[in-house]
């Protein structure tokens, strides 16, 4: 498989927070539900398990909301909320990624193929169905740690994926999934109002000289709140924390995964690509202006001579990019021309240490190839990384990995670009396997 970008992922994930998220407070469901922020699926009527998770039923639904004994719909509605997603924690790459993983999964074994990294997330339900939590994120794409039958854990199917993983019997009986399933999965918060509670009157009956007693049904107005101060992973989170800034610190942040900056610097890259009104490195739309007004006087031949190499690669293991770079359209183009299809990229493979491009991670190696090719009148893009190992006495260049902020580049396009545009004799090898070695 091919990660795509652990950033877009979690934008993914954070589109389904919602702008308010109120406690339930005793309210209708149809009057708690703002669709903004919903994530919303259909679970078919079904005794048997894994349950069967949809985000549109493939039947017509039987009306939901019908009343008659006889009448059953093949599909539930399930409706819950996120409310907060965490920081996103790598689980490939370095010392601390490996640990956590082996912490949380008890076995490498038990880790999927496709899964990178992790991050907590806080839902809240708004209707209660079986398996609800683990069946809705796993069709979303976010299973959880140690679900096995949603494919949260390798060596079962997954109904909602369609992936089929192998079983490792002497690995899986000597486990702690032998002791049960772990999931990442506990419940953080409990609110709920107290019961209705019974109080008696005395009263005289009238003509007796007796009193008797009359109970009164009282509503409670009080709120019970109960939260959880961490869950069972907690403490493997923090460790991790702590670890993978020591890890920054080696060899100039060689082993260096993921962080908020890295983050940051990759949404700073991508407006920077396809620039609006203004540059994120300080420029002024006045300035912005008059580059693109020396560039319209160079015509497209001396335009590519100034073009940097399209391949350009340090010696020894790396990380690298791979950027697509395509010509602006002129606003006085023709409406032939508008109409035309876009024009075929080209293609420039980076790699290079932390030294030389100023931090250890992809966006570090990318930044200055971006800023030089959008100076020239280029839309760019950031289509993918890994690693490079490159010998260049043999020479030999191998592509593998992929990048946890632009994804897994196509390293066999890659091999191919140093091929043809590295240095004369180079010969590129690539590994499509998810590892970092």
């Amino acid at each position: 498989t091919r990660p795509r970008s652990m950033i877009d992922e979690l934008d993914r994930l954070r589109s389904h927070i919602s702008p308010s998220s109120p406690s339930l407070d005793g309210k209708a469901d149809d009057e708690v539900v703002d669709e903004k922020g919903i994530m919303r699926h259909y679970l078919e009527n079904s005794i048997f398990s894994p349950k069967v998770f949809r985000k549109a039923p493939p039947h017509p639904l039987i009306d939901l909301n019908a009343t008659s004994s006889n009448v059953a719909s093949p599909w539930l509605e399930c409706l819950l909320r996120v409310t907060h997603v965490g920081n996103a924690c790598t689980i490939v790459g370095s010392n601390a990624s490996e640990r956590l993983a082996m912490n949380l999964w008890g076995d490498k074994a038990f880790v999927p193929d496709d899964c990178i990294a992790v991050v907590e997330v806080e839902v809240e339900l708004l209707t209660g169905r079986t398996h609800q939590i683990r069946g809705q994120l796993s069709t979303e794409g976010f299973p959880l740690v140690g679900d096995a039958s949603y494919g949260g854990a390798t060596g079962f199917v997954s109904p909602n994926r369609d992936i089929q993983m192998d079983v490792n019997e002497e690995a899986l009986s000597s486990s702690w999934m032998s002791r049960g399933d772990r999931l990442a999965l506990q419940c953080c918060g409990l609110e709920f109002i107290d019961p209705d509670f019974v109080i008696k009157k005395k009263k005289a009956r009238k003509n007796k000289g007796r009193n008797w007693e009359e109970e009164e049904m009282v509503q409670s107005d009080r709120w019970n709140t109960f939260q959880l101060d961490e869950a069972w992973w907690t403490p493997y989170i923090d460790q991790y924390n702590d670890d993978i800034i020591q890890e920054g610190k080696m060899e100039g942040g060689r082993f260096a995964t993921s962080s908020l900056s890295d983050e940051t610097k990759i949404r700073k890259l991508r407006e920077e690509g396809n620039p609006s009104s203004e540059f994120l490195d300080g420029t002024s739309v006045a300035q912005n202006e008059h580059r693109e007004d020396l560039i319209n006087k160079i015509n497209d031949n001396n335009i590519d001579t100034l073009l940097p190499k399209r391949v350009s690669l340090t010696p020894g293991i790396h990380k690298y990019v791979i950027i697509e770079a395509r010509k602006k359209r002129k606003e006085d183009d023709s409406p032939q021309t508008a109409k035309s299809p876009k024009s075929k990229p080209l293609r420039f493979v980076r790699s290079a240490s932390p030294s030389e491009c100023g931090g250890p991670y992809h966006a570090d190696v990318a930044s200055s190839l971006v800023k030089e090719l959008t100076s020239l009148g280029y839309d760019v893009t950031v289509v993918g990384g890994g690693r490079i190992d490159y010998n260049e006495y043999a020479p030999h260049a191998h592509v593998y990995g992929f990048s946890y902020g632009f994804g897994k580049g196509d390293h066999a396009l890659v091999a191919q670009i140093i091929e043809q545009f590295g240095e004369d004799g180079v010969v590129a090898t690539f590994d499509n396997s998810n590892s970092l070695y």
